[in-house]
């Protein structure tokens, strides 16, 4: 994270792999629940300890560009249970239109310009087809080839969002669901271009 990215637009990571969320005691006997994924040479790794190693203050050459981390892991051993929805519809949400000024002020938060792209929510497992893999990093391909050019990001992880809706996996006589979770910092629209 230490080198020159002045020449690039963004920075994109994507980790597949094992997971799990683990208990941590700081110094100061803090205790806290962090996600980290397994790697086989180096066993767990923290994703905090990965984004703040591109922070605006480990990193300032990529200050006010999007990092984007997309991480197909567990995040848990709950096996994700569906529930029926008693009155599915389409409603809309509303939003308030909120004018504030496009400029961007000179100060940025280190956090900023950060998206991180969970294929679970906290302390659920990752589910996957055994032959296939990972639902949501194959809806996301095909969202991807489909729509790259018209949608932003933000856009087609919804649309990968509400289509992985319709995926369920009996599993120890359980209809098990996922929901892909993601945390945006991001200040501009991103979108992936040809170049």
């Amino acid at each position: 994270a230490t080198g020159a990215h002045v020449n690039y637009d963004s920075f994109i990571c994507v980790f597949l792999s094992h997971g799990n969320r683990k208990l941590i005691t700081d110094k100061n006997d803090k205790k806290d629940v962090v996600d980290c994924i397994i790697a086989k040479d180096r066993g767990e790794i923290y994703l905090q300890d990965v984004y703040d190693q591109f922070s605006g203050h480990k990193c300032p050459s990529l200050v006010g560009k999007p990092k984007i981390f997309i991480t197909q892991a567990c995040r848990g051993n709950d096996q994700g249970e569906g529930i029926p929805v008693p009155n599915p519809s389409d409603t809309l949400y509303a939003t308030d239109n909120i004018s504030n000024s496009d400029k961007p002020g000179n100060l940025r938060h280190p956090y900023s310009d950060f998206l991180m792209a969970y294929l679970t929510v906290q302390d659920f497992q990752s589910l996957r087809d055994t032959e296939n893999g990972s639902w949501f990093i194959q809806e996301f391909v095909r969202e991807l080839e489909s729509n790259y050019k018209s949608f932003g990001l933000l856009d087609m992880l919804t649309n990968v969002n509400r289509r992985l809706q319709n995926y369920v996996l009996d599993k120890e006589s359980k209809s098990c669901v996922q929901q892909p979770l993601f945390e945006s910092s991001l200040s501009k629209k991103f979108y992936f271009s040809d170049a």
